[in-house]
């Protein structure tokens, strides 16, 4: 693959036609009098040609775009690129592929190998549906909303006081306290670059830019993740789930099911409704291999419906070990700004090396909307 901007066999071809048009043009209107059967014939052929080439410039373009574009292992044809949400990599990859190669029809094979265009979102703008059985901490971020501007505000509650009671005729009614307080964000800018990589890589192996559109956006959902979880609010870092005043916390006590199990008391009791867990793996690990009279009993049973309640539990090696979260993640909400961007690049020094880089990234911000609907667990005696 060549650094140079692709231009078609047949633009040269293409440019004379064109030329022969004009000139063609130039001497009917030379001529005195109307123009004659014979010359509206020539010039009707001569401006068919020049459709004709038009054609073929525009498919020769075509099959070079999709020749750059099989690099990525996705198809590029239009109708079976598809996208099927959340962690659907390779639908991911077709989906950009497809959109690449209408940016290529409409602007050339230069749009790709210098410059950027937008791809279809990984992480949805809209409210979404929970997993049956959530795989990561991003399928519990179902409440998401677009944003026009980069500056985002949100009411988040801090206190919920029911004081509902019978009240007698002519009597006062009691006051329950529901009180919020405007928050203020922007969207962050999360985003990575590759290290500059030999050209010579993605003519020797097909499946490289896959492999690297893949991986970048899939390191970046996990920083979507981490922040949303453990992000300290300073500078461009979400505030986290675990950072957010109001968040409950449930000290260990005696052992580690009986915390869960008190954790998920606290909800209830503070009428809250839970929708998942999140634990580290080797906490999960832990849990699944407790047996009931120590290293020689059998497996503890019905620890899902006892403990856990049947609800969903999400492993995660971005919550610390010792640390578990459970709550009402609807209370939750992702704003995004722009869900994604896939710049490539092999210009100046790049051109110089025949190198290539690529980036990725995307603006988004984080909300607890209801702090209490939340508990912080402490796993570690």
């Amino acid at each position: 693959m060549s650094t140079d901007v692709f231009v078609a066999p047949s633009t040269d071809k293409l440019a004379q036609a064109v030329e022969a048009v004009e000139s063609l043009s130039d001497q009917i209107d030379k001529k005195s009098g109307p123009p004659s059967s014979d010359d509206v014939r020539q010039l009707a052929a001569a401006v068919d040609g020049v459709r004709q080439l038009k054609r073929a410039v525009h498919r020769e373009e075509m099959t070079e775009a999709k020749k750059y574009l099989a690099s990525l292992g996705a198809d590029a044809s239009g109708p079976g690129a598809r996208s099927t949400g959340i962690g659907s990599k390779s639908a991911w990859s077709a989906e950009a592929a497809s959109r690449i190669t209408k940016t290529v029809g409409a602007y050339g094979i230069k749009a790709i190998t210098t410059g950027g265009v937008d791809v279809p979102q990984p992480v949805e703008s809209l409210p979404v549906t929970m997993p049956v059985a959530p795989a990561r901490v991003l399928e519990l971020l179902i409440n998401r909303k677009p944003l026009e501007g980069n500056v985002f505000s949100y009411l988040q509650q801090t206190r919920r006081d029911n004081a509902a009671a019978p009240v007698a005729d002519n009597q006062v009614k009691p006051t329950s306290v529901y009180t919020f307080e405007d928050v203020e964000d922007k969207a962050k800018v999360i985003a990575h670059l590759s290290e500059a990589i030999p050209l010579r890589y993605l003519e020797d192996h097909d499946e490289l830019r896959r492999v690297l559109s893949d991986q970048m956006a899939e390191d970046l959902y996990a920083v979507i993740e981490e922040e949303a979880l453990l992000g300290d609010g300073t500078g461009e870092h979400f505030r986290g789930l675990s950072n957010t005043v109001g968040v409950r916390a449930q000290p260990f006590s005696g052992n580690v099911l009986q915390t869960l199990r008190k954790a998920r008391t606290t909800l209830t009791i503070a009428g809250e409704t839970p929708t998942a867990w999140v634990l580290n793996w080797t906490d999960v690990e832990a849990i699944d291999l407790l047996r009931e009279d120590g290293a020689t009993g059998g497996f503890m049973a019905d620890i899902d419906a006892k403990i856990f309640g049947n609800l969903p539990t999400v492993g995660s090696n971005l919550v610390p070990a010792g640390t578990a979260f459970l709550g009402d993640w609807n209370q939750t909400r992702l704003y995004v700004r722009d869900a994604g961007r896939l710049d490539a690049d092999v210009s100046g020094p790049l051109f110089d090396r025949n190198q290539f880089k690529l980036r990725y990234e995307g603006r988004f911000g984080f909300a607890v909307l209801r702090p209490a609907a939340f508990v912080a667990i402490d796993l570690a005696a």
